[in-house]
């Protein structure tokens, strides 16, 4: 991969992969298949004793790889009609964590009579890297949390209360 590292969906990431015949006879009918990007085209398949070939493609990071923060991991394989095979894998390390802290605030500290009313707070704050998107707050006994917004950037928060 051209890059070790990416930071934003849309970055594109340029795969070459390198075919080396390292055995005795000539292979014929190459092919190579990447696990992420399918069938790759080579410059030649057809590779006497000694010689290589390769071929190029791309990948476009998505939202949705930046959001997960795990890596892309990408594994290609070689085979040809002599059934010689052989494979690699290539990992391009997401920067970027989803992290978020929650936090919930009654406003009563003690409930002394029935018919009482307590008013919950939550706040959630994304400390990690990367936006979310679909927050959901889940309380056990009182079910769902409607909050005022369900996507955060980095460092930003957003409240819901219950009574």
């Amino acid at each position: 991969a051209d890059v070790a590292q990416v930071t934003e969906a849309g970055q594109v990431i340029t795969y070459t992969y390198t075919v080396t015949n390292t055995g005795e006879v000539t292979l014929t009918g190459l092919e190579v298949n990447d696990d992420k990007l399918g069938a790759i085209t080579l410059a030649a398949t057809t590779l006497a004793p000694g010689a290589s070939t390769s071929g190029t493609a791309t990948y476009t990071v998505t939202q949705s790889d930046i959001d997960a923060g795990l890596d892309i991991v990408n594994v290609a394989s070689v085979s040809s009609e002599e059934e010689a095979t052989d494979s690699a894998t290539e990992t391009v390390d997401v920067n970027g964590s989803a992290l978020v802290d929650i936090t919930k605030v009654a406003d009563v500290a003690q409930v002394t009579e029935a018919g009482q009313v307590i008013t919950y707070t939550y706040t959630i704050t994304n400390t990690g890297e990367v936006t979310l998107t679909g927050l959901a707050v889940n309380d056990d006994k009182l079910g769902a949390i409607t909050l005022a917004a369900t996507t955060l950037a980095p460092g930003a928060s957003t409240s819901g209360t219950w009574a």
